[in-house]
């Protein structure tokens, strides 16, 4: 009698997946594909895999941008800045937003288009916050004239509705955050270009055999 089509294999474990060659450790109650044949032992942060840390530098770029346009977004309800000010923190926010989608395609599928852009989303993201950080700078140093900087939202004549920040402390503060996020974001790019060189080889030594080939026939 024929066996029963929904009945269980019995387990088998392997090192690759399927018809990719993701490398497979346990993690939890599953197999993690946290590793590829290709990219050997690199690892991110000295002890991680490095595909580990490309989802995570993908993460990272999102949850980086999704946070600074909600923090912009809400200072049009401060009614201690101008409306222009948050205005252009957002025009200076675009290619980090920008960087946001391409690791969210980064997340759909990991290939040598994606893996190239997402090197890109990186260094957009530097340059964005890099950007962020001067606009702040150039505003509460220059434009705004209040000893203090009011952070919160609602009435101003309510002082339970903000927090009131010394002029100095609030930018020193605001200039590490950049300094500590674009620290990363450096490091990021590194890794991100190891990993595209890593996981590209092959597909570039193939073509340059080819044109090797074809300049060969050409002589």
């Amino acid at each position: 009698m024929p066996g029963n089509p929904f009945e269980e294999k019995p387990y088998v474990a392997s090192d690759q997946t399927d018809p990719d060659t993701f490398n497979l450790t346990p993690c939890c109650c599953c197999l993690c594909a946290c590793s590829h044949e290709r990219v050997g032992n690199a690892s991110c942060f000295g002890c991680f895999p490095i595909r580990c840390g490309i989802i995570f530098i993908a993460m990272f770029v999102f949850i980086l941008a999704l946070t600074l346009l909600i923090v912009t977004f809400f200072g049009l309800l401060n009614e201690y800045l101008p409306w222009w000010f948050t205005f252009v923190t957002l025009l200076l926010l675009v290619p980090l937003v920008v960087s946001a989608s391409i690791a969210v395609y980064f997340f759909s599928k990991d290939k040598r288009s994606t893996r190239g852009k997402l090197r890109g989303a990186v260094i957009m993201s530097i340059i964005s916050v890099f950007l962020w950080a001067v606009w702040q700078l150039i505003f509460y140093l220059a434009i705004y004239k209040r000893d203090f900087v009011y952070v919160g939202s609602g009435a101003a004549n309510d002082d339970s509705n903000y927090v009131k920040w010394g002029k100095k402390q609030f930018i020193f503060t605001f200039l590490a955050e950049a300094f500590i996020i674009m620290g990363f974001l450096a490091y990021f790019v590194a890794v991100t270009s190891e990993y595209v060189n890593l996981m590209n080889a092959p597909h570039e030594a193939k073509n340059k055999e080819d044109e090797e080939a074809a300049a060969g026939n050409d002589k």
